[in-house]
């Protein structure tokens, strides 16, 4: 057909048989057709608008989308600006805690936390004792408890239990370095034997074979330590060689598959009833976090003081750990002293008025002696010894 035509001339759109043709009316005056692409039709027609729009849908038909409710969205993907708000406050949350995260994955809450609590700080100078046992260098320590939270051991009547939670670092030679090779082993649960002979004054191990606990452990009446040149042929008990790193039981001279750790001694029982075992405490050991404890253990303990007698000029005094002595006189003369002597360094403290004091104290090393030597002839004001605060155990 041309491009106008009278109305009566077109052909029936309904018998159409070019689908891709639709007649409009473009004049209404002069009351003509023109024949359109349907493409270029729906352009003509479809809004600019993006939140409501004539689409064209997957069937080749057209249908009007509401864009402003999201629930008439079931596929595509939305831009980053059009997401929803999560309530989270845009910025940086150092050492983040508290997050909570909705079913979406979107992260809806979260706070900003301290070092230490759940986090630590890049050097992990903050770790709290807990944290720091996994870092403790365990290739030089070995047969050893590492940790006891239930404790290690108990007893009562003819039944030993070693406690959950124990563990340990059994010898198992060296590694390629020559460092020490060990089995770290943790106890899943309690382990208990019922004693049936009589044991005296044994030791009580832990015996690992083949990477598998067995359900009991030695005891022994000998636990040797020594190295390749021990001699052994008819020992029977338990032998640490130090220049192998191993621990095991030996029957008359033959050593018995195993790997052992000793965790207590003095296992004392009488026709199999147990009267008496003393533990071994875990493995303490000097970390990152102690060194402001340890600068201050060589400093004087005064909590700990100890008053002493003050003997004749010239007499010597003992300790049994490191400490300070310091002592207060009266000088009752003129130009009257006092002097201490210890570990060849001396000190004096002379006092030129009868009523003043000579005041001076010395530290010494354990069982080192100290000489006072004076001539002041007033009243003692004190005369004590004060311990290092490292020298004596909480």
């Amino acid at each position: 057909m041309t491009d106008k035509q009278k109305v009566r001339d077109l052909e029936s759109i309904t018998n159409s048989y070019n689908d891709q043709h639709l007649m409009v009316i473009t004049d209404l005056s002069s009351n003509q057709l023109s024949k359109q692409k349907i493409s270029d039709f729906i352009k003509d027609i479809i809004s600019d608008e993006q939140e409501n729009s004539v689409v064209t849908a997957s069937d080749g038909k057209i249908f009007c989308l509401d864009t402003s409710n999201a629930d008439n969205i079931s596929s595509g993907t939305l831009d980053e600006a059009r997401l929803p708000k999560s309530g989270v406050t845009e910025g940086e949350y150092q050492y983040p805690v508290d997050l909570k995260v909705n079913d979406k994955g979107q992260i809806i809450s979260v706070a900003a936390g301290q070092p230490g609590g759940n986090n630590a700080d890049a050097s992990l100078s903050n770790l709290n004792q807990e944290g720091e046992k996994h870092f403790l260098n365990k290739f030089q320590i070995t047969d050893c408890i590492l940790d006891a939270p239930n404790g290690t051991v108990e007893f009562e009547g003819s039944t030993v239990t070693i406690k959950q939670g124990l563990k340990v670092l059994i010898p198992d030679g060296f590694n390629a370095d020559g460092s020490l090779k060990n089995i770290e082993y943790t106890l899943e649960e309690d382990l208990s034997r019922t004693y049936t002979t009589t044991v005296k004054n044994g030791f009580l191990f832990l015996n690992l074979h083949d990477g598998i606990l067995y359900q009991t452990w030695q005891t022994g009446n000998y636990y040797l330590i020594g190295n390749n040149k021990t001699n052994i042929s008819n020992f029977t008990g338990v032998f640490r060689n130090l220049d192998t790193n191993l621990t095991d039981y030996y029957d008359k001279g033959v050593a018995q598959q195993g790997r052992y750790v000793c965790i207590a001694d003095n296992v004392n029982s009488n026709n199999g009833v147990v009267s008496s075992i003393t533990p071994y405490r875990p493995a303490e050991l000097i970390k990152r976090s102690d060194k402001v404890e340890i600068a201050s253990w060589s400093f004087p303990d005064s909590r700990k003081a100890v008053n002493l007698t003050l003997l004749a000029s010239g007499q010597s005094y003992t300790q049994p750990v490191d400490g300070y002595y310091a002592i207060s006189k009266t000088a009752g003369i003129q130009n009257a002293y006092v002097s201490m002597y210890s570990g060849g360094i001396g000190y004096a403290c002379p006092s030129p008025n009868a009523a003043g004091s000579c005041v001076l104290s010395i530290k010494t090393l354990k069982n080192a002696s100290c000489v006072i030597n004076y001539n002041a002839t007033g009243d003692v004001n004190y005369f004590r010894f004060i311990p290092a605060k490292g020298a004596v155990n909480e």
